[in-house]
């Protein structure tokens, strides 16, 4: 019988990930991690981690100071941290294209005269952040109150009235903020009560406004604890 073990960067600084089976939506655990993590679970020591992390302001990598969107619009925008667009965390595992994504996010915005702040991967560079940069001044010339901000990840995740993902590794900042977050593709999270999940980019978004999911219950704080 052959066995194998999985291993990528994990989610957190200087982490790393092993599994039996496989990366994100194949992951062995994810049926069963909603509820690994509420076993002998220590809220104290949890909590302390949470607020030592968030103290260091570091993240996945270190994050800026600056603050670049206008005051005005805190809990009152919708946000997304991009990936590569043709990252295999969305094309294996996500039925929306992240064009897609930002699109429907402009529209849900837009229909609701609500802001939409993007954050472009700090890590894409060359012809696919400039692909990206296109992307979004091609939004903001259709939606005004389309923002593009370089400023800390936990700041955007806190400060926002929610935040829209497909497959990325900032979800662990929103659990570390507390912050509510709509997953839109299969992940290691997808089917915990850390997050909401949806397939439907649109009726996604309209179900944290809609449906009792703001403001986010201690429920889901909790787990977000857990797994943070």
């Amino acid at each position: 019988m052959h066995r194998h073990l999985l291993y990528e960067n994990g989610m957190t600084r200087n982490a790393v990930t092993l599994d039996p089976k496989g990366f994100l939506g194949d992951s062995f655990y994810v049926s069963s991690l909603n509820g690994l993590v509420q076993q002998h679970f220590d809220d104290d020591a949890c909590t302390a981690h949470v607020n030592a992390t968030l103290k260091q302001g570091t993240s996945k990598r270190p994050q800026p100071k600056l603050i670049d969107i206008p005051s005005n619009i805190t809990s009152q925008y919708v946000f997304i941290p991009t990936q590569k667009f043709a990252d295999v965390s969305v094309e294996r595992y996500s039925n929306i294209s992240y064009p897609e994504l930002l699109m429907a996010a402009l529209h849900f915005c837009k229909g609701r005269r609500l802001s939409l702040v993007i954050k472009i991967h700090p890590h894409v560079k060359g012809d696919e952040r400039d692909r990206q940069e296109q992307f979004v001044e091609r939004m903001q010339r259709q939606y005004e109150r389309v923002y593009e901000s370089r400023a800390s990840i936990s700041f955007l995740t806190a400060n926002a009235l929610f935040t829209v993902t497909l497959n990325g590794g900032t979800l662990m900042d929103n659990f570390y903020t507390g912050s509510p977050v709509l997953s839109l593709a299969r992940g290691f999270f997808h089917e915990t009560e850390a997050v909401v999940y949806d397939t439907d980019a649109a009726k996604g978004m309209a179900r944290m406004l809609d449906r009792g999911e703001l403001p986010w219950p201690e429920r889901r704080l909790r787990r977000q604890r857990q797994e943070a």
